[in-house]
């Protein structure tokens, strides 16, 4: 039996963005439902985050932030999102010091106290965060539960469908549906992501027939722990002065490549120290020594943060790598946080736009702040004057396929996907890669097709096997049709950027299913503002 819920707005996802939209639509009178599949805030990537916010500072003015902000995305970024966070970023910062939250003001950005020395930042902001929601009597948050449909009728959104831990259905009819459903991070074999961060947002929006935009586009961070039995965690900076990176036979990769500066590389220099780091792993592991630090480092942010791992980090180099970190891609949203489907809102990393061909350090934190508040507004402003749809939503056919494997099956689906976006679609591509991946892509679609929706655990796994597959054919096909390297996209066949031709956003649509997508290229709204 199906259970039915009705709301004004139901969120998907319960990160920093879906929780700040749940806020902002409470704040407008709307009865707010947020559905997630795991705990709310503390199991997101906002628990993981560093706590840093870009935006305008007393020092930092508003057109020198916009210009960082596109300078950076390789003028594929849209203006007017660079300037809604440079306008609105502030009254954000506090709206979170209201809440206790103690976030000091630097030189171009702002940062918050963990509170604890052997915290995250983030893990502060989601408990914050989350017990100001769970104490709100009019947002209701439904865990432990997948999303597998947007519904729709009269060419709008009008609510979800999807299944508890139980396998049992739920359904919300919402006078409007948000999306923050995070990235896809958790797509590729090495990552810094939460786990079941796989693209749900996505494929729910490809689903729906809403178009990706500049998929190819992934943002990877360099030093990432890829030690066995540690978790894959990136080690965060700064790192302190004795810091090295090095190979298997102690070659200091610093002095090699002409780095000054780990922390400085790390923060500018990304995307090229990912490749570096790559390109080296190819020959061997590569590893950061810590043994050269003194040790009042030891009881400091970030080092402190290592002392619940069981590993010896000082005496001992842990082997590092670069992971997946950051989608720039996603879905397409106006200024009121509306994407091209009408009544579905989205926010944070599934909203396409700010960041263009790389993401500006601390805008992460800083759009989810911004845009989740933009979108529960406007959201909640659908429902008044337009109550939620109490006719039959369209239809659409359901899997049925009895075939069962075992987990062992599920684990290698889930472990050969990860793999070609790892190897085919990861920091460095090239055309021959790319056709390969998608060669084993479509190879693996069936298979996840014929997967049951019966037990719930097997039901759990198509649906993110799902969204991996048309997150990664996105990304590959959007890989393919650019013939050039711009910001965190690095063609080995193409190693430079071309801007006679290639200041463009893909748009990739028919994502979702077994069929190839289509991608075209449109000019970007930066050259356009110029």
């Amino acid at each position: 039996m199906t259970r039915k819920h009705e709301t004004d707005v139901v969120i998907v996802g319960g990160g920093l963005a879906g929780m700040t939209a749940a806020q902002a639509a409470r704040s407008q009178g709307a009865r707010v439902l947020i559905v997630d599949r795991t705990e709310l805030g503390l199991a997101t990537n906002t628990a993981l985050s560093n706590g840093i916010f870009s935006g305008p500072t007393a020092g930092y003015d508003s057109a020198r932030y916009v210009d960082d902000t596109l300078r950076i995305g390789r003028s594929l970024g849209r203006p007017w999102m660079a300037r809604q966070v440079a306008a609105e970023l502030p009254d954000a910062i506090d709206r979170l010091r209201k809440l206790g939250l103690q976030i000091t003001e630097k030189k171009d950005h702002y940062s918050l106290s963990a509170g604890g020395g052997d915290e995250f930042p983030g893990v502060r902001l989601a408990r914050v965060l989350a017990g100001c929601v769970r104490n709100d009597d009019g947002i209701v948050c439904m865990g432990g539960t997948w999303v597998d449909r947007i519904l729709t009728a009269d060419k709008r959104a009008a609510g979800i469908n999807g299944f508890n831990r139980e396998g049992r259905a739920v359904e919300v009819r919402a006078g409007a549906v948000i999306l923050a459903t995070g990235g896809a991070g958790a797509l590729y074999l090495r990552n810094d992501n939460q786990k079941s961060t796989l693209g749900q947002g996505y494929a729910l929006a490809a689903d729906v027939g809403l178009a990706l935009w500049d998929m190819e586009f992934v943002q990877y961070y360099p030093v990432v722990m890829a030690q066995a039995h540690l978790p894959s965690m990136m080690l965060n900076s700064p790192h302190p002065e004795g810091s090295r990176i090095m190979t298997t036979d102690g070659r200091d990769l610093a002095e090699a490549y002409g780095i000054d500066d780990i922390n400085h590389a790390i923060r500018n220099r990304r995307d090229w120290l990912s490749a570096v780091l790559f390109e080296e792993w190819q020959k061997g592991p590569v590893y950061m020594d810590y043994q050269g630090v003194a040790d009042p480092h030891w009881n400091r942010h970030p080092l402190v943060l290592l002392k619940k791992r069981r590993f010896d980090f000082r005496s001992q180099p842990v082997a590092i790598s670069p992971a997946a970190h950051y989608m720039m891609g996603g879905v397409r949203i106006d200024p009121t946080g509306t994407t091209d489907l009408s009544r579905l809102f989205a926010c944070g990393e599934v909203a396409w736009g700010l960041h263009g061909a790389c993401r500006k350090g601390g805008n992460a934190l800083a759009e989810c702040l911004v845009f989740g508040q933009l979108a529960g507004t406007h959201a909640a402003g659908v429902f008044g004057g337009n109550p939620r749809y109490e006719g039959p939503c369209d239809e659409k056919a359901s899997a049925t396929s009895s075939a069962a494997p075992d987990r062992l099956a599920l684990r290698e689906l889930r472990g050969n996907l990860q793999t070609i976006a790892w190897q085919h679609a990861g920091v460095v591509r090239s055309a021959a890669g790319l056709q390969a991946g998608l060669d084993g892509l479509d190879g693996l679609v069936p298979r996840i097709l014929e997967l049951s929706v019966d037990p719930p655990e097997q039901r759990r796994a198509r649906t993110d096997l799902l969204s991996m597959a048309t997150v990664l054919r996105a990304i590959s096909v959007a890989s393919q049709a650019r013939l050039e390297s711009r910001g965190c996209f690095i063609r080995s066949d193409y190693p430079e950027e071309n801007n006679a031709h290639w200041l463009t956003n893909s748009r990739v649509e028919g994502a979702a299913g077994s069929g190839r997508p289509t991608v075209s290229h449109h000019p970007s709204e930066t050259v356009h503002a110029a």
